[in-house]
């Protein structure tokens, strides 16, 4: 005889279900939490060996690299987890390789441009910006974008394959692990400052670059572009895809540039060193769009779209409990963990706390750019989040002069919050999903903690 269900064992079964999902098996899980203590650790590592100045210069050189490599790319980054994930249903291994082909081709063209732009602003900037020493870094991140590109570019590959771990080690551990590496050895290799740790990151990311094409030929051997797939057509795809990419790095970046006119390096690495620990409070949400981006391309392919709501409300519960009480131990431990980057960002808590709700925020409203973008909305999604880049940099501009890195802190939570709650509003009305209403997310809990409970009991039954 079956009992009726047991909701005791079924959270613990749903709980178990949901970190599985979020996991990938657990081992992405564990990349993942290390992907995020490396980015915080890296810039441990950097402001400590080089000191808070000569730290906010590679900080301002990151986000260059981090901004030119993404438009480098076009857009090509979720049209590649969407097209090697459709692909993977078929075993269609010529079309994976084809796509890659493509994204390569195109990103490649992309990268001279963009390292040729780079290049030549590191030596024109004093003309129309005097910064605090700023040039150097500038032309070193001209070369240490094109490996950091390429690696991410392939990452994305391995995520459609599904291969979660590989594409965490290289999209989240690659880059801040060379620089950790690179700070403990700066002696043996002559490393005096931000320019030539830049340098050396290009160098030893080109040879990770090699290592991740390796493992690339392994799950898909190399073959010769078969016209499997139109290569106009996914840079049509991509367009709206790289505005929309434009509009979150421009959300995530642009006040701490702004903040570069205005004051020191050393403050700039200290909204940096705050932004970077905010991070932990939604870092969860990063590591489940990394493992669901596939599966939410392959419903879409199949129009499975009841599967996709349920997955989208299951994923929005999980966060919000998790988000939650991380977000209460940043608030009241702030300043033992800016600490963490040295006594002297004790003082910048503040900047910590403020980026930390604007990051709950975002967490709080869930999968929502993975679930719209892998759903083919994308275009949607670019229109949706337009105004927030607008509205950060307009809050960022009034603020930063007057209060700042506090106005910084400010301009970079109201456009990270803004972003996410204008997508959820788009996400209910072209796709009927409302993550605004607490009720959807805890009744299908609800439900899979019956179904998870009367699968266990006939189980234990039997």
């Amino acid at each position: 005889m079956i009992s009726p269900p047991d909701t005791s064992h079924g959270t613990t079964f749903l709980l178990n279900r949901l970190f599985r999902l979020a996991t990938s098996g657990g081992l992405a899980f564990v990349l993942r939490v290390g992907g995020a203590a490396a980015g915080v650790l890296m810039n441990v590592a950097v402001t400590r060996a080089m000191g808070a100045e000569e730290a906010g210069r590679f900080f301002v050189g990151q986000i260059i690299m981090i901004t030119a490599a993404m438009f480098a790319r076009l857009g090509l980054d979720s049209t590649i987890v969407r097209q090697i994930a459709a692909k993977k249903v078929t075993n269609d291994r010529r079309g994976m390789s084809d796509v890659i082909l493509v994204s390569v081709g195109f990103t490649g063209m992309a990268l001279c441009l963009a390292g040729s732009a780079v290049w030549l602003a590191g030596h024109e900037l004093p003309v129309f910006w005097d910064p605090g020493g700023y040039q150097a870094v500038i032309r070193s991140t001209a070369w240490a974008m094109i490996p950091f590109a390429l690696t991410q570019l392939l990452a994305f590959g391995f995520q459609g394959l599904g291969r979660i771990n590989t594409y965490m080690c290289f999209a989240f551990l690659a880059f801040p692990g060379s620089v950790i590496l690179l700070t403990q050895l700066d002696d043996r290799f002559g490393i005096h400052d931000a320019a030539d740790l830049m340098l050396a990151a290009a160098i030893v990311n080109a040879l990770i670059v090699v290592v991740a094409g390796l493992i690339w030929f392994r799950f898909v051997p190399p073959r010769r572009y078969s016209r499997s797939i139109d290569p106009r057509q996914m840079i049509a795809d991509s367009v709206p895809l790289l505005s929309a990419s434009g509009i979150t790095q421009g959300n995530r970046w642009a006040s701490q540039l702004i903040l570069a006119f205005f004051a020191s390096p050393a403050v700039v690495a200290a909204l940096s060193n705050a932004n970077r620990a905010a991070g932990l409070v939604s870092f969860l949400l990063t590591a489940v769009d990394s493992v669901v981006a596939p599966r939410f391309a392959t419903l879409s392919s199949l129009h499975r779209s009841d599967a996709i709501r349920r997955l989208v409300y299951q994923i929005n519960g999980l966060i919000i409990a998790v988000s939650a009480p991380i977000v209460v131990l940043v608030f009241i431990f702030a300043e033992p963990i800016m600490g963490i980057f040295g006594n002297g960002f004790r003082p910048h808590a503040n900047l910590l706390r403020i980026l930390a709700i604007g990051q709950f925020i975002n967490a709080a409203t869930g999968c929502v750019r993975c679930a719209m973008v892998m759903c083919g909305h994308g275009r949607e999604f670019r229109n949706a989040i337009g105004w927030s880049a607008v509205i950060g940099i307009v809050v960022a501009l009034t603020l930063t002069p007057w209060l700042g890195g506090i106005g910084a802190a400010i301009s970079a939570a109201v456009a990270a919050s803004i972003s996410n709650v204008a997508a959820a509003i788009v996400m209910r009305s072209v796709m009927d999903i409302n993550v605004f209403n607490p009720a959807n997310s805890w009744n299908e809990c609800f439900h899979q903690i019956l179904r998870l409970s009367r699968g266990a009991k006939m189980r234990t039954d039997d």
